[in-house]
């Protein structure tokens, strides 16, 4: 008897796991215990390639909490400010005011690239990288580009 009360809640188990096979119904899962809220992204002080402040601000936005945040800067190269900076780095995170355990685990974080870094830029084409992921792996990256005058 034992057997066979074993035999159909391991059946029940496994109906139990095979019942939410359609996407919908996955989607609406992962909605209803937040999984669906990938981080974002949000820069001010450039418009439609244009410098229009002296300072940039990269805002990022990770309800998942922050596990990376990866950002060129033009001259300076890519820095994760969700880690720990390398010895030639620590001099920019410095600059910027950059603590990296205040990143790590964020929900949200605001990089300010001032005028003193923006000012030594040459005259031309410049982009800037982005890239935030999440504790959940789920990362969204986008790329600004700016004509310094």
């Amino acid at each position: 008897m034992k057997k066979v009360l074993v035999y159909l809640l391991a059946l029940l188990l496994i109906g139990s796991f095979t019942s939410c096979s359609s996407s919908d119904e996955v989607e609406d899962l992962l909605s209803d215990i937040g999984l669906d809220e990938p981080p974002s992204i949000a820069v001010s002080g450039i418009v439609d390639g244009e410098l229009t402040a002296s300072t940039v601000s990269i805002g990022v936005w990770a309800p998942k909490k922050i596990k990376s945040f990866k950002v060129t800067i033009p001259g300076l190269g890519e820095m994760d400010f969700a880690q720990a900076p390398t010895v030639t780095q620590l001099p920019v995170y410095t600059a910027l005011g950059i603590d990296y355990e205040e990143v790590a685990g964020a929900e949200n974080y605001t990089l300010r690239i001032g005028s003193d870094l923006l000012g030594n830029l040459p005259a031309g084409e410049h982009s800037i990288p982005i890239m935030v992921t999440d504790m959940l792996d789920q990362s969204i990256d986008t790329t600004v580009s700016f004509t310094k005058e």
